[in-house]
């Protein structure tokens, strides 16, 4: 069974710590309920489904909520991802309307400030366990993970999301050659 990247096909829920090598995650509804439900109401129309991070950033993807929820009660949620190894946290300072006035400069510089330490600080945390790690930019998908970590997982890892895309499309599992499917850099 498929779950919002939780686990690969055929595969029952991973016991706890919800990874080994082979296996990306996200906080979804299935690992991350209270969270997501937290930020749900924030997603454009509102919704929202999946964090599209590791477990070792689910402290500042709570902390950047709580932050930009405190300035921006109304904030408009577009995504949470991991990009060229960071967290990438976009958001609005309110929900955008087409032909409306928006936002000061002053709220969008508010926002960036907030998103920008987050950023900052995730390239010093392993997206996967939490501890202290290291951009790792020599890997194929560039992470930002611990030494035992780096260990672990493979260079790529298998997304879920990339899995799903590339079997909709006639792939076959597992990859040749090491490849994630769906995955570039």
């Amino acid at each position: 069974m498929l779950r919002s990247g939780t686990y690969l096909l055929g595969s029952k829920p991973p016991a706890a710590p919800p990874w080994h090598p082979g296996r990306v995650w996200a906080l979804d509804p299935d690992n991350s309920r209270d969270l997501i439900d937290r930020l749900r109401p924030h997603g454009r129309n509102r919704t929202f489904e999946v964090a599209e991070v590791g477990e070792g950033w689910r402290p500042l993807v709570e902390e950047c909520h709580e932050r930009l929820e405190a300035a921006f009660p109304e904030y408009e949620l577009l995504y949470i991802k991991q990009k060229y190894g960071v967290l990438e946290y976009q958001a609005f300072p309110r929900r955008w309307a087409k032909g409306q006035g928006q936002w000061t400069t002053q709220e969008h510089d508010s926002l960036e400030t907030i998103t920008s330490q987050i950023r900052e600080r995730s390239g010093n945390i392993c997206e996967w366990c939490g501890a202290a790690g290291q951009l790792r930019d020599w890997r194929e998908l560039e992470l930002t993970l611990c030494d035992a970590c780096d260990q672990r997982f493979p260079d790529p890892p298998y997304t879920v999301y990339g899995l799903l895309g590339s079997l909709c499309r006639g792939a076959s599992w597992p990859p040749s050659g090491g490849r994630s499917p769906g995955v570039a850099r």
